[in-house]
């Protein structure tokens, strides 16, 4: 997109400064030549192919690591993945800084790998500018496949881009000789907090330049209360009393469980007796047990309040499947070993799915189906039969896990011969129902 702000402005003008600048001797080297030393790849089953030189190096490939190649004398390190095409892609980082900002330069470096030579192939794909402040602008070529990060379209042409995921989320290392602007102080830059924080080092760099205590909480209290200072909810202002006290803990997760209690407890937060107490271990055990005991409470009442709505929905539930099948419920009809009767409730519909063991317990809202069971003389449940009210069909008859039983035909049969008796009693019912909306109108 076009530049639109001043920011915007400025910043595209100093990008197509650094995009005109030809690539220093020292970079270029690096990019073509030192980043892939030390990376192999399998090639064939007894083979490595060295990354830096190309050449291939009879070895058992799982134990390639540590060994050294033969052509260059580089120790192998990591192995990388080549595939059937023969072409490798590196993804580099470089962080440097130009006209007062903070800015990381995305590289792709490509190796084709033939019999006869090598060639190699460096392309510049983003760049992201942060300010003082940490405001971010992002000057990157196109992204392709669902802007997916490396998509890029590498013959695309550089223009401002929104400051969406993929052009920040870069969670690999940065170059050698990287660069950092005088407003972040020197140990906070680091890959180690970085990867603490579980951020890209370009969204870490915009949040310790964009928040106000970073730098005092890492001289101050050390680097692990940076990393719970960016990564937890705890507010700015309990992080001030924490610098006002010289208060550190050799646990920083654990405080951020206590300023969590406290203001689930509508406790203080601002007093100091509360947030950074002299006896923290004592204090955090107090605070804990105060609210394990109210959230025991909460829980309680919850199920009980869960269990009367359980009830009340139960017993509406029951009134409206007896107000709605009144007339057919009473029916039962008998063939010599078996009996028919239709299931009088919902909890007895919940019954039989759960003693034949099929999906009849949740069939109790269905307006136009009568549920049935049939059992033989020892009263045990033999199948469950739905029956469509709308044609007066068998719409399925299944026994225990949805077997058909021996008696199947002969339940079918039964049906059969009494469906004009559940015919009859459906007309009855259908006739009260529409004289109760009759009324009701």
């Amino acid at each position: 997109m076009k530049p639109k702000t001043d920011e915007q402005k400025k910043v595209w003008g100093m990008s197509l400064r650094l995009l005109r600048q030809p690539m220093g001797k020292g970079k270029k080297l690096y990019l073509t030549d030192t980043a892939w030393r030390g990376l192999y790849c399998d090639h064939y089953k007894a083979h490595v192919r060295c990354l830096h030189c190309g050449s291939m190096v009879k070895m058992d490939p799982k134990k390639a690591k540590g060994q050294t190649c033969p052509e260059c004398g580089c120790t192998f390190t990591n192995d990388i993945y080549l595939p059937s095409g023969k072409k490798v892609d590196l993804w580099l980082l470089s962080a440097e800084v130009h006209f007062g900002y903070q800015v990381f330069r995305k590289y792709v470096v490509y190796k084709y790998f033939s019999k006869q030579d090598m060639t190699i192939e460096v392309t510049e794909v983003n760049q992201n500018w942060i300010r003082e402040d940490g405001k971010k602008t992002t000057v990157s070529r196109n992204l392709n496949y669902m802007n997916w990060n490396q998509t890029y379209s590498l013959y695309s042409d550089f223009a401002v881009r929104g400051n969406y995921g993929p052009h920040n989320d870069w969670y690999y290392d940065v170059l050698p000789g990287h660069k950092h602007i005088s407003r972040i102080y020197g140990p906070m830059w680091n890959g180690k907090l970085c990867g603490k924080c579980h951020m890209s080092i370009i969204q870490y760099t915009a949040a310790i330049l964009k928040s106000r205590y970073a730098e005092t909480i890492m001289k101050i209290l050390g680097g692990d209360a940076l990393v719970s200072y960016m990564t937890s909810q705890v507010p700015e202002h309990c992080w001030r009393l924490a610098l006002r006290y010289l208060w550190i803990t050799d646990n920083w997760s654990d405080w951020e469980d206590h300023i969590r209690n406290l203001q689930y407890l509508g406790m203080d937060t601002h007093n100091p007796k509360m947030v950074v107490p002299e006896d923290f271990d004592a204090e955090h055990t107090r605070i804990n047990i105060i609210v394990n005991r109210r959230k025991a409470k909460e829980a309680e009442k919850q199920r009980r309040e869960n269990e009367i709505r359980r009830a009340i929905k139960a017993e509406q539930d029951r009134k409206e499947y007896i107000n709605r099948l009144k007339e057919l419920l009473p029916l039962e009809f008998k063939d010599e070993k078996l009996t028919f009767t239709v299931i009088q409730s919902p909890a007895d519909m919940v019954i039989e799915g759960s003693e034949m063991q099929h999906c009849v317990g949740g069939y109790y809202d269905k307006v136009d189906s009568l549920i049935m069971s049939c059992r033989d003389e020892q009263h045990k449940r033999v199948e469950t039969i739905e029956v469509s009210l709308k044609d007066y069909k068998v719409l399925q008859s299944r026994g225990k896990c949805n077997i058909h039983t021996k008696w199947h035909d002969r339940i079918l049969k039964a049906m059969d011969d009494n469906m004009g008796e559940i015919r009859r009693l459906d007309k009855i019912r259908r006739k009260r129902l529409r004289h109760k909306v009759r009324e009701a109108v």
